[in-house]
């Protein structure tokens, strides 16, 4: 059986239930709502640069300079964990 979240926060449930329809309304700002979109966009980014990287891999000259590609990658990598870091601003994610 998968695990499903609910679709509303229980912060939001309260700020729902103190708030006035009016005021609800008016409201754009959906926390549960923007951090998903922002892991969805973070992951389809993530598998987007990571087909580059395999893509890259099959490349005729990449065994005779691995050594230069694996290092470098080990570098990128940490430059991408910091930036998925950024973006997604929870340390679980990451």
């Amino acid at each position: 059986r998968a695990f499903i979240p609910k679709l509303v926060s229980i912060d939001e449930q309260e700020l729902h239930d103190a708030r006035d329809s009016f005021g609800m309304e008016r409201s754009v700002w959906k926390p549960t709502m923007w951090k998903r979109s922002s892991m969805i966009l973070t992951s389809f980014l993530l598998v987007i640069f990571l087909l580059v990287m395999i893509e890259f891999s099959y490349w005729s000259n990449f065994g005779t300079y691995i050594w230069y590609f694996l290092f470098a990658m080990k570098f990128l990598s940490i430059l991408i964990e910091d930036l998925l870091g950024s973006m997604l601003t929870e340390s679980l994610l990451v």
